[in-house]
C-alpha cells in the first residue's frame, strides 16, 4: 500500500479543492456540511465521516448535465492494477422509471475521449430495486444490493481495475465489491489507451431520474484498501487533512508519522468543525519533522476542542495517528443531533 495513498479525497474543506476540476452545468453538486445534511428526514444524512460530504441532487426534469469531479492523477498505465474505494450513500427521496441508469465512476483517457471501465447504477422497478454494475464504456455485469437496502444506509464500494499487458490484448477485468463483498467481475477487456484520469459523481443519466446521493471517503491505492473497521474510531490514523470530530471532544494524543525521504511534514490541530486554518487563535497543537522516518509526539497532551477538531496536514508524506476521548457527536444519531443545533458562524468557510 502505498504511503499515503496514491489518490485521496475525503471533501474535509467543503470545496472541490482535492479534485483538478468539476463539471456540473445543472449545479446538481456541492459539498455540504453536516448541519445542512442534518435536514434531512432520514437518519443516514450525514458524512460517513467528519464534518463534510459530496452531494449530488438531480431533480427530474432538469436536465442531463454531468455533475462530476475529475482528477488527472487517476492515471494507469497498462499491466497494472489500482484499487479504489469510496462510501456511497443514496437517500429516499428517488424516483425514476424502471431501467434508468447512470454512471458513478469513468476510467478515461486523458482527452476524455474513451472509456476504459465504468461503475454505474440501475433502477429495475420503480424506486425500489437499485442495481451497481461494472463494464468497459457501460456497465454489462450487474449486481444487487443482496441482504442490504439500497438506499438510506452508506456502502462501501470498492473496485479493482487491473490494465491489459497491452493495449490490444483482451485480457482487462474490471471487479467490484460492496461491504467487502465480491459481487460482480467482467473480463476479456481492451484497454485500447492510457488512463488519464478519472471522472466521478453523477453522468450520462436520464430525465426521468431523480435522486440524491450521498459520496465521502474516496481514494485510490495500489493495493486492495477494504472497508473501515468503525465509522468512529477513538484512534484514528489519518492522510488527509480533515475533521477526526465535529462538537466538543478531546484529542488524548495525536502522533505525526513521516515517511522515509520526508523532512518537511507538519500537522495542526484546530479547533473548528468547518476547516477553518486561517485563524491562528484556533492553533491547539503544532508538531514538524525535520529528519526522515521521524515520529513526534506532542508535550502538553490532552487538549479540549469546542467546536471540532480539524486535523491539517503538509509536507511531502505526512500521516497522523490521533486518539480521541468524550467527543460530543461521535455517531449517526449525535452527529445529526449536532447538525440540528449547529449555528454558522459568518467569519467561517460555509
Amino acid at each position: 500500500m502505498a504511503f499515503p495513498f496514491l489518490f485521496e479525497a475525503t471533501f474535509e474543506q467543503g470545496t472541490n479543492g482535492e479534485w483538478d476540476s468539476e463539471t456540473d452545468a445543472g449545479s446538481a453538486l456541492d459539498f455540504p456540511h453536516a448541519s445542512e445534511l442534518a435536514r434531512y428526514p432520514y437518519a443516514s444524512a450525514h458524512p460517513y465521516r467528519g464534518a463534510y460530504a459530496m452531494r449530488v441532487q438531480q431533480p427530474t426534469g432538469t436536465g442531463t448535465a454531468d455533475a462530476v469531479v475529475i482528477e488527472g492523477d487517476i492515471d494507469i498505465a497498462y499491466a497494472t492494477t489500482r484499487w479504489f474505494r469510496w462510501y456511497m450513500n443514496i437517500l429516499p427521496d428517488n424516483t425514476a422509471t424502471a431501467a434508468d441508469t447512470l454512471q458513478l465512476l469513468e476510467l478515461q483517457s486523458a482527452a476524455g475521449t474513451e472509456t476504459w471501465a465504468v461503475v454505474g447504477l440501475r433502477v429495475t422497478s420503480g424506486n425500489t430495486n437499485i442495481e451497481i454494475g461494472v463494464g468497459r464504456s457501460v456497465p454489462t455485469v450487474w449486481a444487487t444490493y443482496t441482504g442490504i437496502s439500497a438506499t438510506n444506509r452508506w456502502t462501501a464500494v470498492e473496485v479493482q481495475a487491473s490494465m491489459g499487458v497491452d493495449f490490444t490484448s483482451a485480457d482487462g477485468s474490471v471487479t467490484l465489491y460492496l461491504d467487502g463483498q465480491q459481487v460482480a467481475t467482467v473480463g476479456s477487456l481492451v484497454q485500447g489507451t492510457a488512463i488519464g484520469r478519472g471522472v466521478f459523481g453523477i453522468f450520462d443519466q436520464l430525465l426521468t431520474t431523480r435522486l440524491t446521493i450521498l459520496f465521502d471517503e474516496f481514494c485510490m491505492d495500489d493495493t486492495r484498501i477494504y472497508p473501515f473497521v468503525q465509522s468512529y474510531p477513538e484512534t484514528m490514523k489519518i492522510t488527509r487533512s480533515g475533521h477526526v470530530f465535529v462538537g466538543r471532544g478531546t484529542v488524548e494524543n495525536i502522533t505525526l508519522i513521516s515517511g522515509a525521504t520526508a523532512t518537511d511534514n507538519q500537522v495542526i490541530i484546530f479547533d473548528t468543525n468547518r476547516g477553518v486554518t486561517n485563524d491562528a487563535s484556533n492553533i491547539k497543537v503544532f508538531l514538524k519533522n525535520v529528519t526522515a522516518d521521524e515520529i513526534i509526539d506532542p508535550a502538553g497532551m490532552p487538549v479540549d476542542c469546542f467546536n471540532g477538531c480539524y486535523v491539517a496536514l503538509s509536507g511531502t508524506e505526512p500521516s497522523a495517528l490521533v486518539k480521541i476521548s468524550k467527543p460530543q457527536a461521535y455517531s449517526p444519531a449525535s452527529v445529526r443531533k449536532w447538525g440540528l443545533a449547529s449555528q454558522l458562524n459568518p467569519a467561517e468557510v460555509p
